[in-house]
């Protein structure tokens, strides 16, 4: 059974692993291949530490089953209300380990994330990553007209916005 709670500081390490591994799944043939080797769990880690103990994501979740950590992602503000303003929330990260995809853990963690935010949020997307954008609109998210270049390791990546509105 799959549960969704707040993250902990202890969970670090293995949202690192998830998030490098991740981006190195995800986005091969996205971003340069040399970025995406060069990821580092251990340094991730750190940064995860560091972003939970500032209290910079108000809402921070991860999925797990079983006592294993499947997915992470949190958000909150909408950063980017100068171009997508009809909504005030951001769902800033979801990742699910690639050997969970189709488990359901990232759907588990959207409503989840849906329900604490309480209200309707933008999702940013590489216009390439075809699974994430068929995983969001899976969820009901639109796509949405506004679009963004954001540098990732040296490089300008394509962005896309979705929008999700809560049905109760």
């Amino acid at each position: 059974m799959i549960i969704v709670r707040d993250m902990l500081v202890s969970d670090c390490d293995a949202i690192a692993s998830i998030h490098v591994r991740g981006w190195q799944t995800a986005y091969q043939g996205i971003m340069e291949q040399s970025f995406l080797d060069a990821l580092n769990v251990k340094q991730r880690g750190e940064r995860w530490r560091q972003n939970l103990a500032a209290g910079n994501c108000p809402i921070n979740l991860l999925a797990e089953a079983d006592g294993k950590v499947l997915a992470f992602g949190g958000g909150g503000h909408n950063r980017t209300l100068d171009v997508v303003p009809e909504v005030t929330g951001e769902l800033w990260a979801l990742y699910t380990d690639p050997q969970c995809w189709g488990s359901g853990a990232g759907t588990a963690l959207f409503k989840e994330f849906s329900h604490r935010i309480g209200h309707s949020f933008c999702i940013w997307v590489a216009t390439e990553n075809k699974i994430g954008r068929k995983f969001y609109e899976k969820m009901g998210a639109r796509l949405h007209i506004a679009s963004k270049l954001e540098e990732v390791g040296g490089t300008a990546v394509p962005h896309v916005a979705y929008t999700y509105q809560e049905t109760k």
